[in-house]
């Protein structure tokens, strides 16, 4: 029986876990917190990421303070205008078998780190900082306990991946401010049942609801070094006093992962943002390391059969992650256009409507992580 080590107690270390828990495969997770607790706000599941939960058998609790927003509305962020509305709800649940959700991401840490701390495979020890792991005869020494493999979801500024390959993460010369405001004293501008999308000249708003419907969650990026507070003064009123409320906004300056080598470096495997933290302009970064965490899973106990699973595991992962990341840098550009290309975009999108919009989508959104083998062909 193989010890397999779990650096990292985000949402990819403890989704990882309890995927292995759910195939009889014990791991251990060490998390230099001394709790579990989420920094951030806001996470958007789609139906990629909902899958995986769906299977662990989560949604009980997650339905609990999920939120499913009925639709993304796109707007200008300077005149104000609407320019598409792509359909959520119902709809995309039908076509792909799993909601669209909006979640805290306190929230979907604490479900799933209770879930782990209920299976009897789960082992977690907090307060760990690991800066490096010793190897001695191919095994990892990780406190004096040796394991044969250690699953890397140390996150974007991953020790672990400076270990092996000497990659610090990328600055991307953007920031995230992020706030949350309860829904009953959001701007009326920002609805409170939908994904509301505004588009400017190097920066962009997103909002949705979370918490049940009880909060609004608000991430603006800018270019680093241009505050909340100047960010959005041409943009139009119908916004701005968004920005003029008694609510907190916590910068968050966006850092990409390098791209690896290869996902393993025995014996390491990289997952999560420790392999390919993007910029969130595809609304993917989560739903990436979800998936990671449950084909990574299915690697693993497939292991005594295909000893090239996890080979075959980490090219795929490879190939996917780097196409949505590739998306996620094209859409940055398209969202962040100046007059008049922005009004190129904006009439485009509006011609190409919500049905060929969406359609867009199908190879991210359709993908299911729990259907996925080492013999897959995609």
């Amino acid at each position: 029986m193989r010890k397999i080590a779990i650096v990292g107690g985000g949402i990819a270390g403890l989704t990882c876990a309890l995927a292995l828990a759910a195939r009889g495969i014990s791991s251990t997770i060490f998390e230099q917190a001394t709790a579990l607790k989420e920094v951030g706000a806001g996470i958007q599941l789609s139906p990629n990421a909902v899958k995986p939960l769906q299977a662990l058998g989560l949604m009980s609790a997650i339905n609990g303070f999920a939120s499913a927003p009925r639709s993304i509305d796109i707007y200008a962020g300077r005149s104000g205008s609407h320019i598409v509305q792509l359909p959520l709800g119902a709809s995309i649940e039908k076509q792909f078998g799993a909601p669209y959700l909006s979640v805290h991401r306190a929230d979907l840490q604490l479900a799933l780190a209770q879930a782990c701390e209920r299976s009897p495979f789960i082992a977690i020890n907090l307060g760990a900082q690991i800066e490096r792991v010793p190897l001695e005869n191919g095994q990892a020494d990780i406190f004096g306990d040796f394991f044969d493999l250690v699953i890397a979801a140390d996150g974007v500024n991953s020790k672990l991946r400076k270990q092996c390959f000497a990659l610090e993460p990328v600055d991307t010369g953007l920031i995230a401010w992020r706030t949350t405001v309860p829904m009953n004293e959001r701007p009326q501008a920002f609805s409170n049942h939908s994904t509301t999308l505004c588009l400017g000249r190097s920066a962009h708003l997103v909002t949705y609801p979370i918490a049940s419907g009880l909060e609004l969650n608000a991430v603006a990026i800018l270019p680093v070094g241009t505050h909340i507070n100047d960010g959005f003064n041409q943009w139009s009123s119908k916004w701005t006093p968004l920005f003029k409320g008694d609510q907190e906004w916590l910068d968050w300056p966006l850092r990409a992962a390098p791209r690896l080598p290869s996902r393993m470096s025995a014996p390491f495997v990289f997952m999560g943002d420790a392999a390919h933290a993007m910029l969130p302009f595809a609304a993917q970064g989560g739903a990436m390391a979800i998936e990671d965490a449950f084909t990574l899973a299915t690697a693993i106990a497939k292991l005594d059969d295909d000893s090239q699973s996890l080979q075959k595991w980490a090219s795929f992962r490879e190939n996917r992650s780097e196409k949505v990341a590739a998306l996620a840098r094209q859409n940055k550009h398209i969202y962040h256009l100046p007059a008049p290309l922005a009004l190129a975009r904006n009439s485009s999108m509006a011609l190409l409507g919500a049905k060929r919009l969406m359609a867009r989508q199908n190879w991210i959104y359709g993908f299911d992580a729990t259907a996925w083998s080492p013999n897959s062909s995609d």
